[in-house]
């Protein structure tokens, strides 16, 4: 019987558990029913989530100098869409980097664009430094508008932040950059854009080879300039990276490497050499070496790069000391692939890199020619050996950290509902810049107060949209990553209603506005009694003669001290039926009551991150302000802030009970841990209303004491009262 009892309460346990499942699930289902969402919104529109509580919202943007949609169709999210189509990786990293850059070129001035791509390959042409092979050409699906009124033209750049700017519910606006320091996150180019990929055309370790090969192209043979159709000029962006098996060093008895190899020629057309200092610089990695090697191949090869025995450190500091142009340089060693002639007692090569912002190139656009490094007349490139690939990025007229950034207030459009507004930006919309003190974090952006509309961002163009050459305003790539804080003054429901209780309460008392109070009041008819005032004549007489009676007959001792407090006593009693005892008592000693503590508790409002409207309003005189944050954090959690962007509306409806809600149905245990929650929040409230009843009730006590004043003050002549 005792098992068979087991055996059923396991059973029931288990049915029991199956049925509290179902109950739970049909509770959750019929509690996401009853959550109001509009029919067109997204499945995430709705949602809450976790920094979006209080007075401030946040809104983060990305933007771009172009029009966001045609910049998103032009850059691709993938290897299927736009110019990303023709991205591949290879040996060097990737393979297309100029192709991707002709390609958005054209798609962002509207144009189409059709082009072969490099894939990597492990069986490169005979004769090539490269491994990659060409494949057919593939064609950009679609382009940008041409229409500068199309959100999917380049020339539609205003970026819309969703922050409605209304005079009846002022805003504090701060704009952060994220990653201010960073070189690619807040970085955009305003001229142009263009990499370029050159790769030799002929490429040999061997003068037998080279005897059938003319010439004429890029290759380690060829002493004519090449040019790599880029235009630069002081301030704009280049990264130029070179490298490959190459030697300069031959005769009669044969070749020898150096470090001379390393470099590189440049020229602007004028005549003139400049070297690039690529074998100046150490290597930040050491040669890849076969093990397996003799060891006088291996020896060898630990000392193929001139930085084997130089520590980390001193690389750093040697090739920080090395620039080209206002470029800074960097070097390693990579191994020489298995299908490519590398050079004798060598399993590695130099790769070269120099990036940074032109200097000591001029101010107009200047050509740059390249060809391999070699010293002497024209003949002595004719018994070179190996070659060099070039890779160079060009980024033309570089903005940073919100650099050119405008914004304007753009207001709805004629016949717009108030329901309905719809909201145009246009080129000659008023742009404004946006200050450098607002870029940095210091001030918040300023609206004149008849401004009404929505908050719209761009970045002001260099050129015309849909012109011709280097003034295209289209020709432009990069981004800033921005994060809007926006405060609404006076938002929430209940926000400044236990300020203003207390303020109110105060000037009943105390007075306000120039307007006296009950306590002033009492206390002016008191001491202006002439009954009152005669008792206390009547007993300043009395206190004279007593003190002076008491000196004559030797029953009091009196010090200097003794005599300085009476005398002080006298005068306070006096000051006190003078017609000016409220004003001295007030400016001297209530004060430190009515307002003292106000004073402390605004001195811990100093970082106007905590609140910016409490500090904006104790600077305008409204020491009240304080008690603001009592109130608020109730009509948020009842309602969520009015006006801020927050979802949720209506009783129960703000982001703290969304969030509850979720929290009932995230685990088994959700349910206690809303009730816990909620809990919290019934103490939360109940120790703001104890706060402010203690306060209430004390500012009352000190009324009644300020009432009575006269009476108590006069007591103090004798020491018993």
């Amino acid at each position: 019987m005792q098992i068979e009892h087991k055996t059923k309460w396991k059973g029931s346990s288990k049915n029991t558990s199956n049925l509290l499942c179902i109950l739970l699930s049909l509770l959750y289902i019929f509690s996401t029913l009853l959550t109001p969402l509009p029919a067109s919104a997204g499945v995430y529109e709705n949602c809450v989530y976790a920094w979006e509580f209080g007075d401030t919202t946040r809104v983060s943007m990305v933007i771009y100098p172009i029009g966001k949609q045609c910049y998103n169709l032009c850059q691709g999210e993938d290897g299927s869409s736009g110019c990303m189509k023709y991205s591949r990786s290879g040996y060097d990293g990737e393979l297309n980097d100029d192709v991707m850059d002709q390609c958005r070129s054209k798609c962002q001035g509207g144009d189409n664009f059709s082009s072969p791509y490099r894939e990597a390959s492990d069986n490169p042409p005979p004769f090539s430094l490269s491994r990659y092979v060409w494949k057919d050409a593939i064609s950009l699906d679609t382009t940008c508008s041409k229409d500068p009124k199309s959100p999917a033209s380049a020339a539609y750049n205003f970026y819309d932040t969703g922050v409605a700017i209304d005079p009846s519910n002022p805003a504090e606006i701060k704009l952060i950059l994220l990653g201010r320091n960073s070189p690619i996150k807040n970085q955009v180019y305003m001229c142009g854009f263009k990499s370029v990929s050159i790769y030799p055309d002929f490429y040999s370790l061997s003068s037998l080879s080279w005897q059938a090969h003319s010439a004429q192209g890029w290759n380690a043979r060829n002493y004519r300039w090449t040019d790599t159709d880029i235009k630069a000029q002081d301030g704009d962006y280049l990264a130029l990276t070179y490298g490959g098996p190459y030697i300069n060093n031959c005769d009669e008895y044969g070749c020898y490497y150096d470090s001379t190899a390393d470099n590189l020629l440049m020229s602007t057309g004028k005549g003139e050499n400049m070297v690039v200092p690529g074998g100046a610089l150490y290597t930040m990695t050491q040669p890849s070496c076969d093990p397996h090697a003799s060891a006088a191949e291996l020896d060898a090869c630990l000392q193929s790069s001139a930085s084997a025995s130089e520590s980390p450190g001193a690389i750093v500091n040697h090739n920080e000391s090395i620039e080209f142009l206002g470029l800074k340089g960097w070097a390693s060693n990579v191994t020489v692939p298995s299908n490519i002639e590398s050079i004798p007692g060598s399993k590695s090569y130099k790769v070269t890199s120099f990036f940074g912002t032109l200097a000591g190139l001029g101010s107009a656009p200047t050509p740059l020619l390249i060809r391999h490094y070699d010293v002497g007349g024209d003949s002595n490139w004719d018994n070179n050996m190996g070659g060099k690939y070039v890779k160079m990025k060009w980024r033309g007229c570089p903005r940073r950290g919100g650099e050119g950034l405008q914004y304007a207030v753009v207001p709805p459009e004629p016949g717009s509902t108030a329901e309905d507004k719809v909201y145009v930006p246009r080129a000659s919309s008023s742009w404004t810049n946006v200050p450098i003190k607002v870029l940095q974090g210091i001030d918040s952006l300023n609206f004149d107060s008849n401004q009404e509309g929505r908050l719209f961002f761009r970045i002001e163009p260099v050129g015309v949209f849909g012109s011709s050459g280097s003034n295209d305003a289209s020709q432009a790539i990069g981004q800033y990553y921005l994060e809007l804080s926006v405060m609404h003054h006076g938002s929430g429901r209940l926000a400044g209603l236990l300020d203003t209780l207390i303020k109110d309460i105060s000037g009943y008392f105390f007075g306000d506005n120039g307007q006296q109070g009950i306590a002033q009041e009492i206390f002016n008819e008191l001491v202006k009694d002439s009954a009152f005032a005669q008792a206390i004549r009547a007993l300043l007489i009395f206190y004279i003669a007593y003190t002076g009676l008491s000196f004559m007959i030797g029953t009091a001792h009196f010090s200097q001290q003794e005599a300085l407090v009476r005398i002080m006593k006298i005068a306070i009693v006096l000051t006190l039926i003078s017609g000016q005892g409220w004003w001295f008592f007030n400016t001297y000693l209530f004060t430190l009551f009515t307002k003292g503590v106000l004073d402390i508790i605004g001195m811990t409002f100093i970082d106007p991150t905590i609140d910016p409207t409490v500090l904006l309003e104790l600077k305008q005189g409204n020491m009240y302000a304080v008690f603001s944050n009592l109130d608020r954090p109730i009509s948020q959690m009842l309602f969520g802030a009015a006006g801020s962007g927050i979802k949720g509306t209506g009783l129960l409806g703000g982001p703290t009970w969304i969030k509850i809600q979720a929290l009932m149905f995230s685990t088994v245990f959700g349910f206690l841990l809303a009730i816990v929650v909620i809990v919290g929040c019934i103490f939360y409230a109940m120790a703001i209303f104890k706060a402010v009843m203690v306060y209430l009730v004390s500012l009352i006590g000190i009324a009644v004491m300020m009432m009575t004043a006269p009476i108590f003050i006069s007591f103090l002549l004798f020491a018993k009262t």
